[in-house]
């Protein structure tokens, strides 16, 4: 009975259940059961409100710290505590600074709400990323439902489905099989299997009631694709709601659209990945086109740099183009970054890192020496420290500091215009050792 009811929470989390007492009209009203939890965690009104909704169809009987092994390693910077429910114990995890709501996970580490990342809960991540969420696993789970329907796909290359385009080469044929399978909010991730001789197509996927799905695709005499069989379906014995798709909206081609940060493995990722908004209008790239180019290397990431590559934003409808943005311009999740920068900056024999500003992931931090073209055009290295990325100044630390910084600047760049010079600040351009002078680098106005 538990395991059903248990099951059943994550149902409703998946399909974005919403609707519960805690939401009181006045905003300020509290359940006895959230005043509990308030004085618990030390929430906000609000806050506490929020953890409630998501657990509307839970009864929270106590909070306790939590000592699972699951959150071996946490960051510093969070804390988690045990909801011992009627249902079962799960664990949330908030920021501990302003008890800002991160996660509320199953006690095996299963995440039902949230987000987490290998800085939250490194436990919970291995080099394919989120262990609940890795390739082999929706390999193994497409297969299951393979199975369900007696499908021998012996000789079939398994495809996860953002590999899809790596073996259907035209974009039209994979929005096509994509569509076929009338994905919507709820639905677990698709799993192909595409036969050796590249002519038939096996899709697989499941329903957030259980139910399993059989689609079968065929090239046609011009190398196309099209529907070969009717459409199968039968109930499973198996849920497996934590590896929605539904974390994402679905346009009318059948691809996933949405926010990457929310994706815990590449396997995970939307097809079109949310880059920003153009004229009120959200931008997306294609998560492949991404994932295609980003460098593995320092030399690959200096030609990116030197080529300014940029991807196409699209409207979410995957088709209409309103604007452009750079490879750094594109928010990716830690599993990501780990997965595609696969090197680690190069340390020099003082211990410090250096490299391009940005190679590691838009998000990462920047090496100790950031590699520059200096005023003379020799190929060098700046400190990344605060003052001299501040011009020379020291940092703001508040806003009375941040105002006089800026009129600093404003009366260094008035000075620049009389004098007739070119930069705000000449620094030197270091060698890898971070000690040889190699030349100057300036700052400019």
């Amino acid at each position: 009975m538990v395991i059903i009811a248990a099951v059943a929470l994550v149902v409703l989390l998946s399909v974005g259940f919403a609707t519960t007492q805690a939401g009181r009209a006045d905003g300020s009203d509290l359940s006895e059961q959230s005043l509990m939890l308030q004085e618990a965690i030390g929430t906000t009104n609000e806050q506490t409100k929020n953890i409630e909704q998501m657990l509307s169809e839970a009864t929270i009987i106590s909070v306790t710290i939590s000592n699972n092994p699951i959150l071996l390693g946490m960051d510093t910077h969070w804390i988690a505590y045990d909801l011992i429910c009627d249902v079962g114990t799960y664990v949330l995890i908030l920021r501990k600074e302003d008890c800002d709501f991160t996660a509320i996970l199953e006690s095996d580490g299963k995440l039902l709400w949230g987000m987490i990342d290998q800085g939250v809960t490194p436990a919970l991540f291995n080099d394919d990323g989120y262990i609940f969420n890795n390739r082999r696993v929706y390999a193994k789970r497409g297969q299951e439902i393979a199975d369900s329907f007696g499908v021998n796909t012996e000789g079939y290359t398994c495809i996860i489905n953002t590999e899809l385009s790596n073996y259907i080469e035209s974009l039209e044929d994979v929005l096509f099989i994509k569509h076929s399978l009338n994905l919507s909010f709820g639905d677990h991730i698709p799993v192909y299997f595409l036969s050796s001789d590249e002519n038939t197509l096996l899709a697989v996927k499941q329903d957030s009631s259980g139910m399993n799905y059989l689609f079968s695709f065929e090239q046609d005499t011009h190398g196309g694709w099209r529907v070969s069989e009717d459409v199968l379906v039968a109930q499973s014995d198996i849920l497996y709601i934590s590896e929605e798709i539904t974390r994402y909206q679905v346009n009318e081609s059948g691809q996933t659209y949405g926010d990457a940060m929310m994706a815990l493995s590449i396997e995970t990722l939307p097809d079109l990945i949310y880059a920003g908004s153009v004229n009120g209008v959200k931008g997306y790239v294609y998560a492949k086109d991404v994932l295609d180019t980003l460098p593995k290397t320092e030399e690959e990431a200096r030609a990116i740099v030197k080529k300014a590559l940029s991807y196409n934003l699209y409207a979410e409808d995957g088709v209409t183009v309103i604007g452009s943005t750079g490879y750094n311009g594109v928010p990716l999740p830690e599993a990501v970054r780990k997965k595609y920068f696969a090197p680690i900056y190069p340390v020099n024999e003082k211990g410090q890192t250096y490299g391009i500003d940005g190679l590691a992931g838009p998000y990462a931090s920047p090496p100790d020496l950031i590699a520059v073209v200096g005023i003379d055009g020799t190929e060098g290295y700046i400190y990344n420290s605060l003052q001299d990325a501040h011009g020379g100044h020291p940092p703001p630390q508040n806003p009375e500091e941040a105002t006089e910084y800026m009129r600093w600047l404003e009366e260094r760049k008035e000075e620049m215009r009389r004098n007739g010079e070119e930069y705000i600040l000449i620094v030197p351009l270091y060698a890898a050792d971070g000690v040889t002078v190699i030349g100057e680098f300036g700052y400019s106005g």
